[in-house]
This record gives C-alpha cells, structure tokens and sequence, in this order.
C-alpha cells in the first residue's frame, strides 16, 4: 500500500471518528431539557401513517391547539402536556405522567 492509500484511509476513518462522536454528541444535547412550557390538556390523537418507513406521525389536539409529533404518541385524554426545548434546539411534547416524549415535527 502507497503513501497516498494509507493517507485517504486515514482520512477516512478520522471522518467516521468524527461522525461518530458527533451523533453521540447531539443524542447527549437532545437529553437536556433547557426550558419548558405547558402544551394544554389533551383531548384527541390521531395516528397517520407513512408509506415511508419511519415517517409516520401522531396529531395531538390540546385546549391551546393542534400539534403534529413525530412516531406514536399515547395520549390519556385530560392529561397536561408539556412542550420542552432541549438542547440540541429539537421541541418535544411530554406527558411526564405516562413518561411519553416525541419530538416536534
């Protein structure tokens, strides 16, 4: 193996290196709740799925308004939600009381 071989193969890893740290990183900060709000008390849910793996959503509807989250989202009807900000800039919908959190589409 040449000079240049060993030297595109080491900037290869250190890429992977990198992207892998990265994603770490950025699961870490979406961990961190840095504020938070009430969302309102929920009334319904509905699921849309997706042709496209992955992409499906859940319509939450509260007494201030309509929400669109990403995935499934189990709502008790009358529970207080909570809108939280988290570090990595993402905006969740909780329901702390059932322990459900899903990300803001």
């Amino acid at each position: 193996m040449g000079k240049t071989e060993k030297s595109v193969i080491a900037g290869l890893a250190g890429i992977v290196l990198f992207l892998i740290v990265w994603t770490g990183w950025d699961n870490h900060r979406d961990k961190i709740v840095i504020s938070s709000e009430p969302a309102g008390i929920a009334q319904t849910a509905q699921f849309h799925p997706s042709a496209i793996r992955g992409a499906d959503t859940t319509q939450i509807t509260t007494d201030k308004g309509t929400f669109l989250v990403i995935g499934t989202f189990q709502l008790i009807k009358g529970a207080e939600l909570v809108f939280e900000k988290r570090a990595s800039g993402n905006r969740y919908l909780c329901d702390h009381k059932s322990g459900f959190c899903n990300r803001l589409n």
